[in-house]
């Protein structure tokens, strides 16, 4: 699940996906333009009140109209925790990374559309929602964004 606000960064973030060559891996099945939506999905929606319907990894921009990505993740956290939150922002101020750390983020990364560093965060995505997943419980083959 993508929670970002501009579509150009949504669009560069599934144009590196599929160069990255990880794209076969990874799923991105769930957008939304602010974190109210994303809120309000996970919240009211009837799919949601089954775990297993869950996105394996959620993606958070900081800056997002409405509430932030760190209201989102303070209202998430709690809720989900097998899902793996990572922000993925264009702040580079340690600041915010000790916030995302301090409301439970998993990652944080710096937005970046680079082959190479956009495939080392995916991996490290990755690595995180097979640790999370249940005991004896194995993949579907695409980890869902």
């Amino acid at each position: 699940m993508l929670v970002e606000d501009s579509e150009d960064d949504v669009i560069l973030f599934q144009l590196t996906l599929g160069r990255s060559g990880l794209h076969e891996s990874f799923e991105l099945v769930l957008q939304f333009p602010n974190g109210e939506q994303a809120i309000d999905y996970f919240l009211n929606d009837p799919k949601t009140s089954h775990p297993e319907s869950f996105p394996d990894i959620l993606l958070l921009d900081i800056k997002l109209p409405g509430r932030s990505g760190f209201d989102v993740l303070a209202r998430f956290q709690p809720l989900l925790p097998r899902l793996v939150i990572a922000m993925f922002t264009t702040s580079i101020l340690e600041s915010d990374r000790q916030k995302a750390e301090l409301l439970g983020a998993d990652l944080f990364q710096t937005k970046t559309f680079d082959l190479a560093e956009f495939s080392r965060f995916l991996n490290r995505l990755a690595r995180l929602a097979d640790q999370r997943r249940p005991k004896g419980e194995t993949g579907s083959g695409l980890l869902q964004i």
